[in-house]
């Protein structure tokens, strides 16, 4: 008996992992928006000027909108002028950004004897493309707007720390989301597609 009422237990908590229903594998483009709606945070390459050149990832923030129901596909983060990022950005603003689907509750991602986060059932959207500064206002209005919903700490942070609120002007993406490789994902498309 205990184990039929953990069993339901697990999957209700299961079923609650995201805000919208996960869109089928073959809807690669609604899928894309999906996972980035759904995503907290991105893993960021920048070209490393500290270290000679070489890719470097930056776990950043991340917003596509000013709220779950506003989600317009553009990328926002803040993030302040006194990081690596910053010297990077000046010296070559074209970044690749990773949004993974993973997660305790996702069970394409939790390592175990059928899947692992490697797994391509595991999602994994990257997008290239360029960083641009939208205001170089500490917490300022845009600041406000595109990310505090979403990350409400944010608004606490230093504000003599110089933030720096940038989008980013999408040239590329792909998807994996699925067996059999990499799926590219036209950029007019992603934006016109609907993300829950």
């Amino acid at each position: 008996m205990w184990s039929s009422i953990i069993g339901v237990l697990l999957l209700v908590c299961s079923s609650n992992a995201y805000i919208n229903p996960r869109p089928q594998f073959l809807e690669h483009t609604r899928f894309t928006r999906w996972l980035v709606h759904e995503s907290n945070w991105t893993i960021v390459a920048t070209t490393s000027k500290l270290y000679g050149g070489v890719a470097f990832p930056n776990l950043m923030a991340v917003s596509d909108g000013t709220s779950w129901e506003d989600c317009t596909g553009h990328l926002y983060f803040y993030f302040t002028q006194l990081s690596t990022v910053e010297a990077d950005l000046l010296a070559n603003d074209n970044v690749t950004l990773g949004f993974y689907e993973v997660g305790e509750k996702d069970h394409f991602c939790v390592p175990g004897p059928k899947y692992d986060p490697e797994d391509p059932n595991c999602a994994k959207a990257h997008f290239v493309g360029s960083v641009r500064t939208i205001s170089n206002v500490s917490a300022g209005p845009e600041a406000q707007k595109y990310l505090f919903w979403r990350h409400p700490a944010m608004a606490t942070w230093p504000k003599d720390h110089n933030w720096l609120t940038v989008t980013l002007d999408i040239k590329k993406i792909d998807l994996l989301d699925f067996y059999g490789g990499l799926v590219p994902i036209d950029v007019e498309k992603y934006y016109s597609s609907d993300c829950k």
